[in-house]
């Protein structure tokens, strides 16, 4: 009981000294400015940033990518699917995962490595075999908060 009457006590403290309307104020400009950002694609100079939040999309790239992509995920569902895009360099992607799923589709002629951080989540990489030496290599250094992660390689033309 005398914790309850201490945390109300404390609530309208709060109230009366306007703590709390800066703090609702405060994450009301975040979140629009959050959605200012969101689903944007931006080039500068060789990186790229592909950003979802709140959303579903699948998106699949033909185009050469850059050599430094960043891909977020927040709250939505993202499928890119790289397996058609021409890759002759090395490229690093990373990906940022926080409270969604991102699933990576990538070109079965290129090497892979993963540097992974992963709090409360899961991720899923079929198909890692490493190809010849001369394969370009495909870096994914990916951190994860409560989401899903899998990366998997497009089945080899015949």
């Amino acid at each position: 009981m005398k914790q309850k009457a201490f945390v109300r006590s404390l609530l309208g403290l709060f109230a009366a000294s306007g703590v709390v309307s800066a703090v609702i104020s405060l994450r009301k400009r975040t979140i629009r400015k959050i959605h200012q950002a969101e689903d944007e694609k931006t080039v500068s100079g060789s990186r790229r940033c592909v950003s979802v939040s709140r959303s579903i999309r699948s998106e699949k790239v033909s185009e050469a990518l850059v050599s430094d992509e960043t891909i977020r995920v927040s709250c939505g569902i993202f499928r890119y699917d790289l397996s058609s895009a021409p890759i002759e360099n090395d490229i690093t992607l990373h990906c940022d995962v926080h409270m969604g799923m991102l699933h990576l589709i990538l070109p079965p002629c290129v090497n892979v490595r993963f540097d992974t951080q992963a709090q409360m989540s899961s991720y899923f990489i079929t198909n890692e075999r490493t190809l010849a030496a001369d394969a370009p290599w495909i870096t994914i250094h990916a951190s994860l908060f409560m989401g899903e992660f899998s990366v998997t390689k497009a089945p080899a033309s015949r």
